[in-house]
């Protein structure tokens, strides 16, 4: 019954790719810092197994742009 139940969890995490999200949450935090995330991102989401992130400014774009080579989010 746990399996079952685990193998479920793990499937629905697996399919809305949270951990991900919650990954390059804390890249970005790490690297640009809490406070740069909390002004300056709109949303972070998966479309069709791409991330996609909405900024609020061209500054913040192309800040993400910049470190987004160094995000490992595809080996997790």
């Amino acid at each position: 019954m746990a399996n079952k139940i685990k193998k479920i969890l793990g499937s629905i995490l697996e399919d809305t790719h949270i951990d991900k999200l919650e990954h390059t949450k804390k890249e970005i935090e790490k690297t640009l810092g809490q406070n740069f995330y909390e002004k300056h991102i709109k949303k972070m989401f998966f479309d069709d197994n791409s991330l996609k992130i909405i900024s609020k400014s061209i500054e913040a774009k192309t800040e993400i742009n910049l470190i987004k080579k160094n995000l490992n989010i595809i080996n997790i």
